[in-house]
């Protein structure tokens, strides 16, 4: 009867100790959840704070209005140099233009005036030395009138007379060396066009004559 009973006993404090211990862990386990519970909460909102500056960020980003010219200016520059990369070529090739038909109208302005007939004193063609004599004498009417006062000198005049006697042009082969004798022989040459109509057979395939000759102021 006394063994029953001590085994009795001993079985009910095993059972109370081994529910006490299972109460202890459960206590535990519930304080160490609760301990976590705010760790976890703060957690949760940090993250929730982060989403939502993120969100706000894109929203913000979205909304704000787009410069169109932002992201063109390198490539306008590519494209200006582009351009000019592309020009240059152009604008040598048409220096080369220009030159080639400055060239031209040199050689053009050349052939003209070899294709004109040019008279001088030492002309023998008889229609020539007429027309030659004819401009001479009007000159020299013309320059007893209008010479430079107490002034003397020589100069070497070149006329191009146009097919109906109107001065063309006045060209100094040699110069007087003295000013005033080179801007009287110029001023006497005006005053004495037009001269007479220039005679067909003279002219031929041009439209002007050359009367070179030497003026001499006494």
């Amino acid at each position: 009867m006394n063994c029953g009973c001590r085994a009795l006993t001993i079985s009910l404090f095993v059972s109370v100790i081994f529910h006490c211990g299972a109460i202890m862990l459960i206590a535990n386990n519930f304080q160490s959840q609760l301990r976590y519970q705010p760790m976890m909460s703060d957690q949760i909102k940090v993250y929730l704070e982060r989403k939502n500056e993120q969100r706000h960020h894109e929203t913000s980003s979205k909304d704000r209005p787009v410069n169109p010219n932002v992201g063109r200016r390198v490539k306008n520059k590519k494209q200006i140099y582009q351009t000019n990369e592309k020009t240059k070529p152009n604008n040598e090739h048409s220096k080369r233009l220009k030159t080639n038909s400055n060239t031209h109208t040199a050689n053009s302005e050349k052939e003209k005036q070899s294709s004109v007939r040019t008279i001088t004193a030492q002309t023998t063609d008889a229609t020539a030395r007429m027309y030659f004599e004819h401009v001479r004498a009007k000159v020299e009417k013309i320059g007893s009138l209008n010479h430079p006062v107490h002034q003397s000198g020589s100069l070497v005049v070149r006329l191009v007379i146009l097919h109906d006697g109107s001065l063309d042009q006045f060209l100094i082969v040699q110069s007087s060396g003295n000013k005033q004798i080179d801007h009287a022989a110029r001023r006497i040459s005006q005053l004495a066009s037009p001269f007479a109509q220039v005679p067909q057979q003279l002219l031929k395939d041009s439209k002007a004559i050359i009367i070179e000759r030497r003026w001499m102021f006494y």
